[in-house]
């Protein structure tokens, strides 16, 4: 595989030169992503600048534009698994000095654990990675999908490839059932659930049941908080935190006890 120059700019979480250096280069295959990269430059500096720090902590922007752009809401960095080629190689990433990729030692970066002078233990390594992995989730962003601003629900669609579809229904409006008369109990106090959910049984019986058997099946799901979180680290930008109080599903999925099996709506209260 032929080989080709990267050019990159080695800069702390400022955006300053890192401990003096200057636009630098390394010579990797074409096809090498952005993982592939990382573990370049740390080889480059292995025994200097980026002693004791692991490839792995590095952050990888396309360029200064894209470095600057950077929110922790909406993180511009490129993904380790982010070919080096562009549409073609005329504009591939780090093409030249001019075009060179941002290279980001984030402050407090962990040590590389090859680099330690004493041995560790595997539950030390164990500990140290946990410690790491918490802090990150703790420091990521969350939304509710009932409360998620516009923005980030375009934010989301951008990154899903998302389109919006609207669709017309010509429904028949109906008054003859009463709305649900709340009492002064708070909405999760156990005998406001149960009151409210005797009364969607009690509205939804004729929906529920065809022909003197029941088809689909009422089932309360408050009490299962991240059934429809969604984390995809690769592919969203922030955690989406979905709700639910209650999800009609087929009796499939009643009889697997798996509401996925068969969900046919879901009701939030």
């Amino acid at each position: 595989m032929a080989e080709r120059l990267v050019w990159f700019l080695l800069v702390d979480q400022e955006g300053v030169a890192y401990k003096g250096t200057t636009a630098s280069s390394v010579s990797i295959p074409s096809n090498y992503v952005i993982d592939q990269f990382r573990d370049a430059v740390k080889a480059k500096y292995a025994d200097s600048h980026l002693k004791g720090i692991a490839s792995y902590n590095l952050l990888v922007y396309a360029d200064k534009t894209a470095f600057d752009a950077n929110t922790a809401d909406v993180p511009t960095n490129l993904r380790s698994s982010r070919s080096l080629k562009g549409k073609n190689e005329d504009v591939g990433l780090g093409l030249d000095k001019d075009h060179a990729l941002v290279v980001v030692v984030p402050e407090g970066a962990v040590r590389d654990i090859t680099a330690a002078t004493t041995q560790l233990t595997a539950e030390q390594v164990e500990m140290s990675m946990n410690k790491v992995l918490e802090e990150r989730d703790r420091k990521r962003s969350e939304y509710s999908i009932s409360t998620c601003p516009r923005s980030k629900e375009t934010l989301v669609k951008q990154q899903l490839g998302l389109e919006y579809s609207a669709v017309s229904v010509n429904e028949v409006v109906d008054d003859s059932i009463h709305g649900y008369q709340w009492s002064a109990l708070t909405e999760k106090h156990p005998d406001q659930r149960k009151a409210y959910m005797k009364y969607f049984e009690e509205h939804l019986r004729d929906a529920l049941i065809s022909r003197r058997k029941q088809k689909d099946f009422l089932k309360d799901v408050a009490g299962e908080r991240d059934l429809l979180d969604c984390d995809d680290r690769s592919r969203l930008p922030f955690k989406v935190k979905g709700t639910a109080d209650m999800m009609i599903i087929d009796e499939l999925a009643n009889r697997m006890d798996d509401v996925f099996a068969g969900l046919r709506f879901v009701i939030e209260v």
